[in-house]
């Protein structure tokens, strides 16, 4: 090995899993929760049809990679690229309400993940008083349904909050469907001609085109870059952290919008009409004047696509600023090691497209990823830290 590699590490593994769902969902659960007089009465307690013919998922995975260190370590590289293919995923599909439940567990076929992660790190300054240390990572993860079943190629994983029924907003779906990334998000777009111009109709309000995928509801691409810098036992730490190539569908801004709250009703509200820049169904440019609330409810009320944002961000997450206290001070109160830190977290959204509500925001970790509904702000929050060894 070269002297400027003092270290290189080559890895492979391969591994075969498998899975299975908690207790308890194979079969329907009772509870007495209400009573008649001194009679309890019974009910069943999930939202979930259970399945007696579920199997165990089965996951294949393989990871290539190599760790390498230069310049006497102070330059740093680990790359790994994997793939995992699961077969017989155990999902949790959505079902008509009509049904007396809300969901029924299936198994959904094969589904595989491959991507890379890379960590860069590295020492750009060090000196007797001061030294910086950086670390930047980068995840890539492309997912992709290959089957479902003979007879389903996509089912709905979750619905909106909004659209349920007319005059409640626009309709969205996360979607499993073959050929498509995991968790897509399906809706109802402007109709637009072949030069991409809205289509209106007879009474001035723009057409909606059939279901379509509006984005996806799982961001591909994760960054991390952390800085820490050290002079003389005070140090700062900085860490942004983002995720690129995910969308969000909101239905606070959908009610918002509905509501005429929204920033992009505020067209029109002087003299109470509006004209949409489009076409009519005869391809002749569009004249029809449509007072504001008609037009922004009929939007609110149909069109999904206005409601998708790229959900994109960067993040300052944290920010620390602390203290080593020197040796010769602790040695005199008989600890090897005392450091002071103030610690502040979700501090600043450098960059976000999503108005109103936060672009992390979505109703749960799992199949409705990508949806979100009067979401609560992000807190941001600020610590202290006292650090002792002995």
């Amino acid at each position: 090995m070269p002297e400027w590699i003092p270290f290189l590490k080559l890895r492979g593994s391969w591994a075969k899993s498998g899975g299975s769902v908690g207790p308890y969902n194979l079969g329907l659960t009772y509870s007495y929760n209400q009573s008649f007089g001194s009679y309890p009465i019974g009910s069943i307690n999930t939202e979930t049809i259970p399945n007696l013919n579920l199997k165990p998922l089965s996951s294949l995975s393989y990871e290539l990679g190599f760790d390498a260190r230069f310049l006497q370590n102070r330059i740093g590289i680990d790359f790994t690229y994997y793939q995992r293919n699961t077969k017989d995923d155990i999902v949790s599909a959505g079902i008509s309400t009509a049904s007396g439940f809300d969901y029924v567990l299936i198994n959904a076929g094969e589904v595989t993940n491959r991507g890379i992660e890379l960590l860069l790190t590295g020492i750009p300054v060090r000196t007797r008083n001061f030294e910086w240390n950086s670390s930047f990572n980068l995840s890539y993860n492309k997912s992709e349904v290959k089957y479902i079943t003979e007879n389903i190629t996509e089912f709905i994983l979750e619905q909106s909050r909004t659209g349920y029924q007319d005059g409640d907003g626009a309709p969205g779906y996360i979607y499993h469907e073959v050929g498509q990334p995991y968790g897509i998000i399906k809706g109802y777009p402007y109709l637009r001609n072949e030069n991409g111009e809205k289509i209106y109709d007879e009474n001035g309000l723009p057409m909606r085109g059939e279901l379509t995928k509006l984005g996806e509801s799982v961001h591909p691409w994760t960054l991390g870059f952390s800085n820490n810098f050290e002079y003389k036992g005070i140090n700062l730490n900085i860490l942004l952290d983002a995720k690129f190539g995910g969308s969000i569908l909101s239905g606070t801004n959908n009610n918002v919008y509905s509501y005429g709250k929204h920033k992009d009703t505020l067209e029109g509200r002087e003299e109470n009409k509006i004209v949409g820049k489009g076409v009519k169904q005869d391809g002749t440019p569009n004249d029809v004047e449509v007072d504001v609330m008609t037009y922004y409810m009929g939007i609110a009320n149909s069109i999904t696509e206005e409601f998708v944002y790229d959900a994109s961000f960067i993040k300052l997450r944290e920010l620390a600023v602390g203290y080593r206290f020197p040796k010769a001070l602790v040695n005199k109160i008989k600890v090897a090691d005392l450091q002071v830190s103030v610690v502040g977290r979700n501090l600043w959204t450098i960059y976000d497209k999503v108005p109103v509500v936060d672009a992390e925001s979505s109703f749960n970790n799992g199949n409705a990823q990508g949806l979100e509904m009067y979401s609560l702000p992000a807190t941001r929050s600020w610590g202290f830290s006292l650090n002792v060894k002995f």
